[in-house]
């Protein structure tokens, strides 16, 4: 059967086969997850619906202190579970670290989400970290 296409269509065929795996990978990795900060505090972000948001936020888990959620819609931005503690670079007890939240958007709306950083009996955080968020649909 392959011996009966014309020309053509085996250089079509063979290109097909050499774009697919390429065309595949750039649609998988078209959205990678948004990474902020606390440099991006305050600020308006704007995510697409199966998006992936990560917030990496200074931390010292040897002080008592923690980041937590205290405003965000999960019907908007779904947390992955609690943020991850990341030990910093420094071999130091007490030396400083981060903490890592992720959130999928999943469904369009707007929200302003706020972190709070604070104790665990403590009612006012020490610090706050606040961004005002949008998503849409593709």
């Amino acid at each position: 059967m392959v011996a009966s296409m014309p020309k053509i269509h085996h250089r079509i065929a063979f290109a097909l086969a050499l774009l697919a795996p390429a065309l595949i990978a750039s649609r998988v990795a078209a959205n990678p997850p948004m990474k902020i900060t606390e440099a991006d505090n305050g600020s308006a972000l704007e995510l697409m619906k199966d998006d992936s948001l990560i917030i990496t936020l200074e931390a010292n888990a040897s002080t008592g202190y923690q980041w937590r959620i205290v405003k965000n819609d999960a019907a908007i931005l779904k947390p992955a579970g609690p943020p991850e503690y990341k030990a910093g670079k420094s071999a130091m007890i007490g030396a400083p670290g981060h903490a890592v939240f992720t959130f999928s958007a999943v469904k369009p709306g707007s929200e302003e989400m706020v972190l709070g950083y604070a104790r665990a009996n403590d009612h006012d955080p020490a610090k706050t970290f606040a961004v005002n968020i949008r998503v849409s649909t593709p």
